[in-house]
């Protein structure tokens, strides 16, 4: 009796197993294949804080590329310290609205240094065309946080 009674009870939790598993497929919203999003990045980091725009090109639903221009917020009294390049990113885990991933900087900081930086980025969607990314790195023994929202101006 008691081995019916296992046996019953496993059946009907796989039955509504199989029932969860096939509605969340079908009700998982489908991401853009490509699109074009505008951003606005601040970051921080031992040089202080910096902010500015990046137009990136998302292809596909994992792979990102853009391009980064960056100027110190409050440096109106000495030489601006600016930052200009381009940002690879990689989805590793592609939720329906989270992602985490790997990132890529490389750049010219003050038209003399040239960085690469890796970091790890998480992005979340907060609509469809919406989206607000963190990420984090660590360069020359110092943390780097980066900050950002963007707006999709064009997706297909």
């Amino acid at each position: 009796m008691k081995a019916k009674f296992i046996v019953l009870a496993s059946l009907l939790m796989l039955s509504f197993g199989a029932q969860a598993q096939s509605f969340y497929r079908q009700n998982r919203p489908q991401k853009d294949r490509f699109s074009v999003s505008l951003k606005n990045i601040t970051t921080r980091s031992v040089n202080g804080w910096n902010t500015g725009p990046s137009v990136s090109l998302n292809l596909g639903q994992r792979f990102s590329m853009g391009y980064v221009y960056l100027t110190a917020i409050g440096s109106a009294e000495r030489e601006a310290n600016t930052f200009s390049g381009l940002q690879f990113n990689y989805s590793v885990f592609d939720g329906s609205r989270f992602d985490v991933g790997v990132g890529l900087r490389t750049g010219v900081h003050n038209q003399y240094f040239i960085s690469v930086l890796p970091s790890i980025q998480m992005t979340y969607d907060v609509s469809t065309k919406v989206a607000a990314e963190l990420g984090y790195a660590h360069s020359d023994g110092f943390p780097f946080f980066q900050m950002g929202i963007g707006y999709k101006i064009f997706r297909k």
